[in-house]
Protein backbone atom coordinates (compact mmCIF):
# COMPACT_ATOMS: atom_id res chain seq x y z
CA UNK A 1 0.00 0.00 0.00
CA UNK A 2 2.67 2.37 0.90
CA UNK A 3 4.42 1.54 -2.12
CA UNK A 4 1.36 2.37 -4.17
CA UNK A 5 0.67 5.55 -2.55
CA UNK A 6 4.85 6.58 -2.67
CA UNK A 7 4.39 5.73 -6.67
CA UNK A 8 1.11 7.60 -7.57
CA UNK A 9 2.16 10.39 -9.43
CA UNK A 10 0.06 13.58 -8.99
CA UNK A 11 -2.97 15.22 -10.74
CA UNK A 12 -2.03 16.63 -14.16
CA UNK A 13 -2.62 20.37 -14.57
CA UNK A 14 -5.11 20.99 -16.22
CA UNK A 15 -5.05 24.75 -15.88
CA UNK A 16 -1.63 24.71 -18.19
CA UNK A 17 -3.30 21.64 -20.42
CA UNK A 18 -6.15 23.82 -21.56
CA UNK A 19 -4.22 26.74 -21.92
CA UNK A 20 -1.89 24.52 -24.59
CA UNK A 21 -5.03 23.57 -26.03
CA UNK A 22 -6.98 26.44 -26.82
CA UNK A 23 -5.06 27.57 -29.90
CA UNK A 24 -5.05 24.04 -30.95
CA UNK A 25 -8.82 22.96 -30.87
CA UNK A 26 -9.39 25.82 -33.63
CA UNK A 27 -7.37 23.90 -36.27
CA UNK A 28 -9.67 21.35 -38.35
CA UNK A 29 -7.27 18.63 -38.80
CA UNK A 30 -6.03 18.52 -35.49
CA UNK A 31 -9.28 19.31 -33.11
CA UNK A 32 -10.33 16.28 -32.53
CA UNK A 33 -7.40 14.96 -31.62
CA UNK A 34 -6.81 17.91 -28.99
CA UNK A 35 -10.86 17.04 -27.57
CA UNK A 36 -9.23 13.54 -27.29
CA UNK A 37 -6.25 14.27 -25.64
CA UNK A 38 -8.41 16.49 -23.16
CA UNK A 39 -10.96 13.84 -22.12
CA UNK A 40 -8.11 11.46 -21.47
CA UNK A 41 -6.57 14.12 -19.27
CA UNK A 42 -9.50 14.85 -17.31
CA UNK A 43 -10.50 10.69 -16.98
CA UNK A 44 -6.49 10.27 -15.86
CA UNK A 45 -7.19 12.88 -13.36
CA UNK A 46 -10.57 11.33 -11.86
CA UNK A 47 -8.55 7.99 -11.79
CA UNK A 48 -5.77 9.67 -9.53
CA UNK A 49 -7.79 11.57 -7.00
CA UNK A 50 -9.89 8.50 -6.35
CA UNK A 51 -6.35 6.49 -6.09
CA UNK A 52 -5.07 8.72 -3.93
CA UNK A 53 -8.21 9.67 -2.12
CA UNK A 54 -8.47 5.83 -1.17
CA UNK A 55 -5.01 4.93 -0.60
CA UNK A 56 -4.67 7.69 1.98
CA UNK A 57 -8.18 6.68 3.76
CA UNK A 58 -7.11 3.23 4.16
CA UNK A 59 -3.74 4.48 5.73
CA UNK A 60 -5.16 6.74 8.27
CA UNK A 61 -8.31 3.48 8.96
CA UNK A 62 -5.36 0.87 9.47
CA UNK A 63 -3.87 3.82 12.19
CA UNK A 64 -6.95 4.82 13.64
CA UNK A 65 -7.62 8.06 13.00
CA UNK A 66 -10.65 7.09 10.77
CA UNK A 67 -13.24 4.38 11.20
CA UNK A 68 -12.55 1.41 8.79
CA UNK A 69 -15.63 1.71 6.54
CA UNK A 70 -15.89 -1.39 4.40
CA UNK A 71 -15.02 0.15 1.18
CA UNK A 72 -11.55 0.04 3.44
CA UNK A 73 -11.88 -3.36 3.77
CA UNK A 74 -12.54 -4.04 0.38
CA UNK A 75 -9.59 -2.08 -0.83
CA UNK A 76 -7.11 -3.92 2.00
CA UNK A 77 -8.10 -6.88 0.84
CA UNK A 78 -8.17 -6.03 -3.36
CA UNK A 79 -4.24 -4.96 -2.48
CA UNK A 80 -3.61 -7.81 -0.35
CA UNK A 81 -4.82 -10.40 -3.30
CA UNK A 82 -2.87 -8.01 -5.74
CA UNK A 83 -5.91 -7.43 -7.65
CA UNK A 84 -7.05 -3.61 -8.85
CA UNK A 85 -9.69 -2.86 -6.41
CA UNK A 86 -13.32 -3.15 -8.09
CA UNK A 87 -12.12 -6.51 -9.66
CA UNK A 88 -15.23 -7.83 -7.42
CA UNK A 89 -18.50 -6.98 -8.32
CA UNK A 90 -19.54 -6.74 -4.85
CA UNK A 91 -16.75 -4.62 -3.43
CA UNK A 92 -17.81 -0.61 -3.08
CA UNK A 93 -13.69 0.52 -3.78
CA UNK A 94 -13.82 0.93 -6.98
CA UNK A 95 -10.79 1.91 -8.99
CA UNK A 96 -11.56 0.06 -12.17
CA UNK A 97 -15.10 2.15 -13.18
CA UNK A 98 -12.68 4.90 -13.70
CA UNK A 99 -9.88 3.06 -15.37
CA UNK A 100 -9.76 1.62 -18.51
CA UNK A 101 -10.60 -2.24 -19.95
CA UNK A 102 -8.14 -4.76 -17.92
CA UNK A 103 -7.51 -7.89 -16.71
CA UNK A 104 -3.97 -7.64 -15.79
CA UNK A 105 -2.86 -7.81 -12.24
CA UNK A 106 -2.61 -5.10 -10.05
CA UNK A 107 1.22 -4.17 -10.02
CA UNK A 108 1.14 -4.80 -14.38
CA UNK A 109 -1.90 -2.29 -14.01
CA UNK A 110 -0.17 0.08 -12.30
CA UNK A 111 2.64 0.41 -14.57
CA UNK A 112 0.32 0.77 -17.50
CA UNK A 113 -0.95 3.80 -15.30
CA UNK A 114 2.03 5.00 -14.78
CA UNK A 115 3.23 4.54 -18.55
CA UNK A 116 -0.38 6.62 -19.52
CA UNK A 117 -0.33 9.09 -17.12
CA UNK A 118 3.02 9.98 -18.47
CA UNK A 119 1.80 9.84 -22.21
CA UNK A 120 -1.34 12.14 -21.21
CA UNK A 121 -0.57 15.68 -20.32
CA UNK A 122 0.90 18.76 -22.66
CA UNK A 123 2.94 16.35 -24.40
CA UNK A 124 -0.34 14.82 -26.73
CA UNK A 125 -1.07 18.79 -27.09
CA UNK A 126 2.56 19.19 -28.84
CA UNK A 127 1.97 16.70 -31.43
CA UNK A 128 -1.72 15.67 -31.43
CA UNK A 129 -2.07 14.07 -34.96
CA UNK A 130 0.01 10.76 -35.04
CA UNK A 131 0.95 10.94 -38.26
CA UNK A 132 2.60 14.33 -37.89
CA UNK A 133 3.92 13.05 -34.65
CA UNK A 134 8.29 14.12 -34.18
CA UNK A 135 8.39 11.80 -30.99
CA UNK A 136 8.84 8.43 -31.18
CA UNK A 137 5.64 7.74 -29.37
CA UNK A 138 2.44 8.54 -30.23
CA UNK A 139 -0.85 8.86 -29.20
CA UNK A 140 -3.11 5.89 -30.22
CA UNK A 141 -6.64 6.99 -29.13
CA UNK A 142 -8.11 3.63 -29.29
CA UNK A 143 -5.91 2.79 -26.54
CA UNK A 144 -7.02 5.15 -24.33
CA UNK A 145 -10.23 5.35 -21.79
CA UNK A 146 -13.14 3.74 -23.36
CA UNK A 147 -15.81 6.37 -23.98
CA UNK A 148 -18.73 6.42 -21.05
Amino acid sequence: MQDLAERCPEPLQMILIDKLAEPLLEEADKGPYIVCALQECRRMNVLLGEINKSLSDLEKGLNGQLNMTQAMEDLSEALTLGEVPGRNPFHLCSWEKHAWPSRKPLEAWFSDLLRRQQQAGPAPLRHPHPRSSLDSQCSACAALHSPP
